[in-house]
């Protein structure tokens, strides 16, 4: 009976601890964000508390007195809101990125963890034609944008990704180069894009690749440039004949009026 009750406590010991840590990883949000935007912490601080980054504090709040002056990067643009009890990083950089702790310390016990992804916003592809020949019917474009943080480029032929790349370079420009074969008229599009944002840029086949003469057409524009040429010589040769034709029996008729004796 003695160990029965000593492995029950033990069991409950452990499943406390349990639902404790549970509790702690629950309490970790990710949040991501644009650069030169701002953040509020949804942590309510009514009274006392203190908000740290990376293990530091640099801010605190004691009986609704505050202080943000605890790093020179975070001066000015900390904030604590007296109304709503909320602190509050404005212009926002990729610098900011890291783990926040928001803990509140009278009247509200809690504390929460944030992990801040702040991130550039992708700007427009640019697209290139690099090679274009209506001998192979090959054409090859080169998208290309500004490298940031978490950048990804697509290819995109209607809604289907033909083509992409992450961003696994440090690079200041990333590349993503698209060859097509027998290029038709459809259009393609390449699109950038981060966990915050994408943009971009369509391309039309037929206002960038060189397309090869369609063979169909040349032959029929060339049969009826031989009928029309043939009709032409055709007529000229008949012409000519009636010409000839109206030549001689004006000459016979002439002749004969001259040889006729006069009455």
């Amino acid at each position: 009976m003695k160990i029965w009750l000593q492995r029950t406590r033990w069991t409950l010991l452990f499943l406390c601890v349990s639902v404790m840590f549970t509790s702690t990883s629950a309490e970790r949000t990710v949040v991501n964000s644009a650069v030169g935007t701002s953040l509020t912490f949804p942590t309510w601080v009514p009274l006392s508390g203190t908000i740290q980054y990376e293990g530091r504090t640099i801010g605190q709040v004691l009986n609704k007195v505050t202080d943000t002056d605890f790093i020179e990067r975070f001066k000015n643009r900390l904030h604590w809101d007296i109304q709503t009890g909320l602190f509050t990083l404005t212009d926002l950089n990729t610098e900011d990125s890291g783990a926040y702790t928001v803990e509140s310390l009278k009247y509200v016990n809690i504390k929460v963890e944030y992990h801040l992804e702040v991130y550039e916003t992708v700007s427009a592809p640019n697209v290139t034609v690099t090679h274009s020949s209506p001998d192979n019917n090959l054409c090859s474009l080169l998208c290309s944008v500004r490298n940031v943080r978490g950048l990804s480029l697509f290819w995109y032929k209607g809604n289907m990704i033909i083509n992409h790349t992450g961003n696994s370079s440090l690079n200041a420009t990333v590349y993503l180069l698209l060859e097509i074969q027998n290029p038709d008229n459809d259009s393609f599009t390449c699109v950038a894009s981060n966990t915050f944002s994408n943009k971009t840029t369509t391309v039309d086949i037929s206002t960038h690749c060189v397309h090869s003469p369609d063979r169909t057409h040349y032959i029929v524009w060339a049969a009826l440039s031989m009928v029309f040429v043939a009709a032409v010589v055709i007529a000229v040769f008949l012409r000519r004949r009636r010409w000839v034709k109206e030549s001689s029996h004006y000459t016979d008729g002439r002749h004969i009026t001259h040889t006729l004796p006069f009455p």
